[in-house]
């Protein structure tokens, strides 16, 4: 008798655990979604969803969910029922992408569900485009740097024009057969 009330218990137990990462949760400038990767670990994915570069922020962990280890990334530190990372540099989105975003890997058990992002430090992105000269100074909440991409050399090809007949090509004038 017992035994038919183990099966459909550890049925249960399994379709709740493989179940799909839980829908996102918004914050002020940032979104939470947390995906169970197996083996109690839990990637917690922070998304910047501002107008404004994310420099740090704290995640708080739901009420359910004991955290035994950070498992990466290393700008992040794990202490108690909270995560809290600094040194990052989030761009925000644009209708075309969203914002940049970050996965906080913890290994833990129980719920993670009720998980937020707070405590979000940002600093503004300089203005793109300004059709007059500005005399105000862009005002950044953080003393991080807004990080350049490296720009690689266009190499433009000059195209050679193919070689009439009986021409020859040389340096002064190369053509391709």
């Amino acid at each position: 008798m017992r035994r038919r009330l183990v099966v459909p218990a550890v049925l249960l137990a399994s379709l709740l655990l493989a179940a799909p990462g839980s829908p996102a949760v918004k914050a002020d400038g940032a979104a939470v979604r947390v995906t169970p990767t197996g083996d109690g670990r839990f990637a917690f994915e922070v998304q910047n969803t501002g107008d404004s570069v994310i420099t740090s922020f704290v995640l708080t962990l739901g009420s359910g969910f004991t955290a035994g280890s950070l498992t990466g990334p290393a700008a992040c530190q794990l202490a108690g029922g909270s995560v809290s990372c600094s040194g990052l540099a989030l761009a925000p989105g644009c209708p075309c992408r969203p914002g940049d975003s970050v996965f906080v890997t913890i290994v833990g058990s129980g719920d993670p569900a009720g998980s937020s992002v707070g405590q979000i430090v940002g600093m503004t992105p300089a203005p793109t485009t300004t059709s007059s000269p500005s005399t105000s100074v862009p005002v950044h909440t953080s003393t991080a740097a807004t990080p350049t991409k490296a720009t690689t050399p266009t190499v433009t090809k000059k195209k050679v024009p193919r070689c009439k007949k009986g021409q020859r090509s040389t340096k002064k004038k190369p053509c391709r057969r």
